[in-house]
Order: C-alpha cells, then structure tokens, then sequence
C-alpha cells in the first residue's frame, strides 16, 4: 500500500510511500494502450479499487461533433501469466508524451499483438545526443517530425537519416499517392523528391485580407506589389496592417520563401546578393521593431475591441499573416474579417501558401531494423477517420471533401470565441468551401520554420537590424553561406 498515488510523466501511475520514501511505478497505461486525458492535469480520471482494478475514464473532444465523449476502462489484475512479450517498436521526440501523437500510440499498444511502442521523450538539453544516435545509426525507429521536432528535420530531411514514405505507400494495400493531397506531399519532400514525413492533418499558413477592406485579391503580388502596399497602408494611417505580433524576421522569411527568386533548391542556385533582397533588407528598416502588443493587450483591457466582426479594421489591421489549423480557425476568422480574401505569400508566380503539419508529423528511421512494424503504426493514423486523431484539415481527399459537406450541410450557426463573449456565424456556403479547395491546391512552399536556410538567415541579419552591417554585407554573407549549403547538397 502507498499513502499517495499520482499519474507521472503523463502516462504512469506512480505510488509514493512516506514511511521509506519510496517512488514505485505500478502501471504504465501507455504501454497497456490505455489513455489518459495527459493534457488535464486538473482532471482526476482514475480510481483504484481495494481488489486491485483501476478505472480510468478517457475524456475526449470530437472535433466533429463539437462536444466531449467518455470511455471507461476498467483493468483487472491477472494472475494468468503472460503470452509473451511483444517485440518493441521506439517513437522519440520532444515532449511526446504531451502531443496528440500519443492518442494514437495508445491505439496501436490496444490493438496490436505482435509489437508495442515504446515512447522516448527527449528534451532541448539532449537534442545534440539525438542527433548523434541517428548518424551513427542507431535512434529510435521513428521520430516526432512536428512541434518542436522542426529542429530535427532541418538536420535529418536532407540527408539519408530518413526512410522514404513515398515506397511504403506504393506498396501498401489500402493506401496510394493520389489518396493524398499532392501539394501537400510535395512540401514534406526533400530535394531528391523523397517524402521523409508524413501526418494525417495539415493547417495552411498565407496572407489574408478583410472582403469588406480586399473584394478581390490583386492580379499581381509579388515582393514589389507587398512592400508598396505596406508601405501605403502607413501612410494611410494603419499602424500595424501585416499584424501586432509579425515582426521584421518574420516579413523577412515568409518572402524569401514564396517562389525561387532569391534561391533554388533543385538547381542549387542562390541569389541573396541581388538588388532584390539588398532592397527587402533596407524596407524591414523601416518597420516598428515594437510590434505593439502592449498597445493591443491595454486596447482590451478597456474594453475596445469590437466583438461584431469590424474589429480588425478598426484596430489597423487589414491584413493579417494567418495560420488557419482546421475549421474553428477558418471560421474564427470569417467571423473577425467579415469574410475572406485569399492574397497568399507574394511570388514572381502565382501566389502561393505554406503548410504546416498540425497535429503531428512522423518520419522513419531508415535503417530501423523495424520498417515494416514502423509503417504499420503511421498507416494507422493515415486510415483512421477519427476526429480524435487530427486537429487540422485532413491529409486524405475523400475525409477533406466529407469535412466540407458535412460544414455545408450543417444546419445550425457556429459559434466561436471572441473578446468579451463570442461570434455567431452561420455555416459555411459554396463560395466558402471552394476558397478552402483554393486554398489547399495553392500550397506551394514548404513549412518555413522547417528549412535549413532560415537558420543561416537568423543569424546573419540580426546585426543588420542592430544597425551594425550594411544591408550589401548582409547580402554578401547570406549568398556565400547559403551557396556552401546547396553546393554540398549537390554532390
């Protein structure tokens, strides 16, 4: 008996004894396949019984239906012995244990009889160690690509750390390339074309304007046309129109991702030394380094912000960077802009969108002595058409399409929180649904906070911004460091 019994590291039953001091594991639910609500730490949803059962009640939001359903587990100590141990499968990452991720370990630990994850938490203190298993060939069999996990794959994506996902969809039975959004696949590719990460969902990162403010979305936009329009929204009086929270780096990166005018993966060309980018350089100049928060957060307080669906223009921004994660953020946002045009990151091309995998992303070890128990475990959550097991919009054509009429089709307003209360908005309409289908086949660049050039351009420009090098040194520097980079690629 212990005098104190509490869940730790968001999966084990722990009991404490005051007499010795003692620290015992008992149960480890994620091994049993067993969820706990790990993200609710305010929550007790377990109970022991005085003949040794546990019951444990699984709280879980379903997107779908907008309400919480429970599942009640009940285990019974066994006296049988066991049938044999199964084979052990490793996921790693950082903070694994606390992301959605982990619902769908505890399916396949429920479910599969022949293998079982283990799950390995690595911290940012311990990163560099990760790193160092897997060149020298060992890792876990599977990493947690999504998150924090960013770090890794700029390391991983290029080289041939990573298992291509594009052979294990070709070959499986139920599943094909064309099952999948393609420009989606395309951004979780490498240079080589190989599909080093996968995830059952994905959210989209563009530019957006207020209909009432944009009816249309410009004909041209490209880096040129972005910075007039800033530049003639200041002087108009809009004091932050990109955003209170988008600073200069931030400008900085979403333009240098949007088409291949300032570098070129495929042809291993880099072009930062150019009039071009010496001329973004010097526009970032003149953009408040103070964003404005406190300005924003003070506006709040006293009760300013309009909750009827004008704010954004009333508080000088009409054009927002967004990340829309699924349907609760488009419709957050239809609501706050009075609807939606699409303008998309500026390009020489047609203007395009990012992606970002949203509830998780997962790659393979490519010399994981356990490919094929490793493919078992991603396919899971590629078949699963679960609200539980996503947060964004779904990766799978005919689950996005059934997402869609089930919104079109709905028959009472959604609701959605604002300052102050919430919007009422009515459900989505035609012209709403084919802005999402645009949305998604535009998508044209990769998640940005997951390249490897971003690194180069966080440091160099920060001494710009101090007012310690020129905006040409600037270029100079980038061009020579980013060029290394994709010469090495090449060879």
């Amino acid at each position: 008996m212990f005098d104190l019994y509490f869940i730790d590291n968001g999966r084990e039953l722990v009991g404490y004894r005051k007499s010795d001091g003692a620290v015992i594991s008992l149960v480890d639910f994620l091994k049993l396949g067993v969820p706990l609500n790990h993200w609710d730490v305010d929550r007790n949803n377990f109970l022991l019984w005085g003949d040794g059962r546990i019951t444990v009640a699984n709280f879980a939001w379903n997107a779908s239906l907008r309400r919480e359903e429970v599942t009640l587990f009940i285990l019974t100590p066994s006296a049988e012995p066991s049938t044999g141990e199964r084979e052990i499968i490793t996921l790693g990452g950082i903070d694994v244990n606390f992301s959605p991720l982990i619902e769908q370990v505890t399916v396949f630990n429920r479910q599969n009889y022949t293998h079982q994850i283990e799950v390995i938490n690595y911290t940012h203190d311990n990163l560099d160690r990760l790193r160092t298993e897997l060149i020298t060939g060992r890792g876990p069999d599977m990493l947690m690509l999504s998150g924090w996990g960013f770090h890794l794959f700029s390391a991983l994506s290029e080289g041939h750390f990573l298992l291509d996902l594009h052979m294990m969809i070709d070959a499986d039975p139920d599943l094909k390339r064309e099952d999948f959004f393609p420009s989606i696949l395309s951004t979780w590719e490498n240079s080589r074309g190989e599909l080093v990460k996968i995830a059952p969902d994905f959210g989209i990162q563009t530019i957006i304007g207020s209909q009432s403010v944009f009816p249309k979305a410009p004909e041209n936009w490209n880096y040129v046309d972005f910075i007039t329009f800033y530049q003639e929204a200041r002087a108009a009086g809009y004091d932050y129109p990109l955003g209170q929270s988008i600073d200069r780096l931030h400008i900085l990166v979403k333009l240098l991702f949007t088409d291949n005018t300032f570098f070129c993966e495929r042809n291993a060309v880099a072009n930062f030394d150019s009039e071009s980018f010496i001329n973004i350089l010097n526009f970032l100049m003149t953009i408040p380094a103070d964003q404005g928060w406190d300005r924003i957060s003070n506006l709040a307080l006293e009760g300013l912000w309009d909750p009827t669906g004008e704010l954004l223009r009333g508080q000088q921004l009409i054009l927002p960077f967004a990340n829309i994660f699924g349907m609760p953020d488009f419709y957050t946002l239809q609501g706050r802009l009075g609807g939606i045009t699409a303008f998309g990151f500026p390009s020489n091309d047609a203007p395009t969108h990012a992606v970002q995998s949203s509830s998780w992303a997962i790659g393979i070890r490519s010399n994981s002595p356990h490919i094929d128990a490793a493919w078992e475990f991603v396919r899971l959550g590629l078949l699963l058409d679960s609200p539980y097991n996503r947060i964004g919009f779904p990766l799978r054509i005919d689950l996005f399409e059934q997402l869609i009429y089930d919104e079109l089709n709905r028959t009472a307003p959604v609701a959605v929180a604002w300052v102050g209360g919430s919007l009422e908005l009515p459900p989505l309409v035609e012209s709403d649904a084919e802005l999402l289908r645009e949305l998604v086949s535009n998508i044209g660049h990769k998640p940005i906070i997951e390249h490897p050039v971003q690194n180069i351009v966080n440091e160099d420009v920060s001494a710009f911004f101090a007012g310690v090098r020129s905006a040409e040194d600037t270029a100079r520097i980038i061009q020579s460091r980013v060029q290394i980079l994709l010469d090495e690629r090449e060879r």
